[in-house]
């Protein structure tokens, strides 16, 4: 869905007025300024009333004064995706962060904000690998992770890392159910060792004689397997896109293990080339190409 439309729809359905801060030596004070036309709609005891209106202090409304700045930064910022000059919005989101607002809170989509909080199934291997903190404070496994992680949100993108990502199977196992009891039995198709190892693979199951730490989490019974994309973003309609880096792709098993995550992204639907990006090494030395990367394939969508 195109992001012009739906930004333009949620400015449509939030609350009637406009936030205006007192801010005095010692405090601000949030003020919702409703026209006369809309005061008979609006509720609360009127703090001030003027010739073309009613002022409101909404200090105690928290959630208001949030849905009135989001209303306010999309009224200028719908115009700098039509091509406008963003001065203006950059000031009201400075003038909004020294009033001690949360400017992701307004800059996002209130799915996205909640999305970005709430807790969510992160990959469990190897947690003692996680060294090295983001900006916002994630452990990442290496150096490069982190780089991306902190240009993330540097730009104010929406992101989870490693989230976890069920995948259904049953369309590359034509055959599952007449492996499964074999399975159950302990014998036939599935073997563990060092990950998992697929073994006796018959010919239309070929592609799965592979190892790699994606295996673990394949279950028979449903056909899915978990996999665990580095990063993870929410676009503003709601829809994902994956991120996978390349980083150690000198290791042959490492090399494996990223293949296959991403051919079984692939081969299930679960990705197309709309929604996943692939990223090497030599992006991150490369002068500027992370951020023009994620300029032009994710912040246009969030």
């Amino acid at each position: 869905m195109d992001k012009l439309y739906v930004l333009s729809r949620e400015l449509r359905r939030l609350p009637e007025g406009t936030l205006y801060l007192k801010q005095g030596p010692r405090y601000t004070a949030f003020v919702q300024y409703t026209p006369v036309k809309d005061v008979a709609r609006s509720s609360g005891p009127a703090s001030n009333t003027a010739s073309s209106g009613v002022e409101r202090n909404i200090n105690r409304n928290m959630d208001l004064v949030y849905l009135l700045a989001r209303k306010k930064y999309l009224s200028l910022y719908i115009p700098v995706l039509k091509g406008c000059d963003r001065s203006e919005l950059d000031r009201l989101l400075t003038k909004y962060a020294k009033a001690g607002l949360d400017i992701s809170r307004i800059t996002l989509t209130p799915m996205q904000y909640k999305w970005i909080h709430d807790k969510y199934p992160m990959n469990p291997f190897r947690p003692e690998d996680k060294k090295y903190a983001s900006i916002s404070g994630v452990k990442t496994r290496s150096k490069s992770e982190r780089e991306i992680l902190n240009q993330y949100e540097l730009l104010g993108i929406p992101t989870r890392y490693e989230m976890a990502l069920e995948v259904d199977l049953s369309s590359l196992l034509p055959e599952l159910e007449k492996y499964t009891a074999a399975f159950r039995n302990g014998k036939g198709l599935f073997h563990y060792s060092s990950g998992m190892c697929f073994w006796n693979v018959p010919p239309e199951l070929s592609w799965m004689n592979m190892r790699g730490s994606i295996w673990r989490s394949f279950d028979p019974r449903t056909g899915t397997v978990i996999i665990y994309p580095d990063y993870s973003t929410l676009t503003c309609d709601n829809k994902i896109i994956y991120h996978e880096h390349e980083g150690v792709a000198s290791n042959p098993l490492y090399r494996c293990t990223a293949s296959d995550r991403v051919f079984v992204l692939r081969e299930t639907g679960t990705v197309s080339a709309e929604n996943l990006i692939t990223t090497f090494e030599c992006d991150l030395t490369s002068s500027g190409q992370l951020k023009k990367t994620l300029e032009t394939r994710v912040l246009p969508r969030v």
